[in-house]
């Protein structure tokens, strides 16, 4: 299990550093081992996101936040990809439940 973190550590690092394709694949990579890791299923949303993909992203993040709903950040980042698609009132609703649970 440490090693699985330390690859999740790893991946997000890369993540920040611009690496955005190197940690998309790295967060896969953990998914096929935990398809239930909500983290690495939030951040591949975000990944997503980042690479114009919002339907992805709104998919990846609707899945983490059924592991974790009371999630802040995964809802936040929910009403950024619903965002993306115009999809402002659905978008505005996943704001305010994020502020609301802040």
């Amino acid at each position: 299990m440490a090693q699985k973190e330390a690859d999740f550590a790893i991946a997000v690092d890369d993540h920040r550093q611009g690496r955005v394709d190197k940690a998309e694949r790295a967060y896969r990579h953990l998914l096929e081992g935990n398809p239930q890791h909500a983290d690495a299923r939030h951040m591949l949303g975000v990944a997503l996101l980042q690479k114009g993909n919002a339907a992805g992203a709104e998919e990846e993040i609707r899945r983490a936040l059924s592991i974790r709903p009371d999630d802040v950040k995964f809802r936040n980042n929910l009403g950024n990809a619903l965002s993306a698609q115009n999809r402002i009132d659905e978008a505005a609703t996943e704001f305010d439940a994020a502020a609301s649970a802040d």
